[in-house]
């Protein structure tokens, strides 16, 4: 990544020489975005209850990056994606419990840009793409004896066997298709990089297609993630 952005800077900076003094991006650039999601989960959160572990917390943070480029009237077309996960545990009677709730969603933006003061922006669009919402389940008891795991947890073929064998690792997940209309500000520091934040709100269209190790999960109660949302961005280009 540093080296990454080390490139950035160079070819940038590079590229500014040529791009006048007007104090904006005015062809293109790339950069990172840094995003506070918050979450609205009530029926995932009963459940957590229900099993002994403690709550999600009400946002989630999420880390990404993206690009555009100008194709004339101060619009601009690019992408940019996003990816942030969430862990709660929990230990009751003494088997310890981690769920980890992981969301991931990217698509193709297009932005109206005004300039009304000197190197700064206000941009009106949106994005359109798709994601994906994933929820690992680990359990266990701790150490395991190998001949008990063999025996209790591989070896029972049968599912009206009881087993009191604990340990398992599975995940369910589900994809959406994602729009999210936004407004955002940015503001040139240097020639070559703006500092911006967005404000938007990451409506999802989705069918309770859930999946657990490629077989459907019946009866998933509605987890719906739309939301507002909100992005601060480092943006390097020319």
């Amino acid at each position: 990544m540093k080296k990454f952005m080390f490139f950035i800077l160079i070819m940038t900076s590079t590229l500014s020489l040529f791009a006048g003094n007007s104090g904006f991006l005015r062809f293109g650039a790339g950069g990172m975005d840094y995003m506070i999601q918050p979450l609205d989960l009530g029926e995932l959160d009963t459940k957590l209850r229900s099993v002994g572990i403690r709550t999600l917390p009400d946002y989630m943070i999420m880390t990404g990056g993206g690009g555009w480029g100008y194709v004339g009237n101060s619009i601009r077309i690019g992408g940019y994606g996003a990816s942030g996960s969430e862990v709660v545990t929990g230990n009751p009677g003494d088997i310890n419990k981690r769920l980890k709730l992981t969301m991931h969603y990217g698509g193709v933006t297009i932005e109206k840009v005004f300039h009304p003061f000197n190197k700064s922006e206000i941009s009106f669009g949106g994005m359109i793409g798709g994601g994906r919402l994933e929820i690992e389940v680990i359990q266990s008891i701790g150490g395991i004896d190998w001949d008990y795991f063999w025996e209790k947890g591989v070896g029972v073929d049968n599912a009206d066997i009881p087993t009191d064998y604990h340990n398992y690792n599975t995940t369910m997940n589900k994809d959406f298709v994602v729009v999210v209309p936004s407004v955002g500000i940015k503001y040139n520091v240097l020639r070559w990089c703006a500092l911006g934040v967005n404000v938007g709100y990451l409506y999802t269209v989705t069918e309770t297609n859930w999946k657990m190790d490629n077989s459907k999960v019946y009866n998933v109660p509605k987890i719906d993630i739309s939301n507002l949302t909100y992005r601060l961005n480092i943006y390097f280009g020319a």
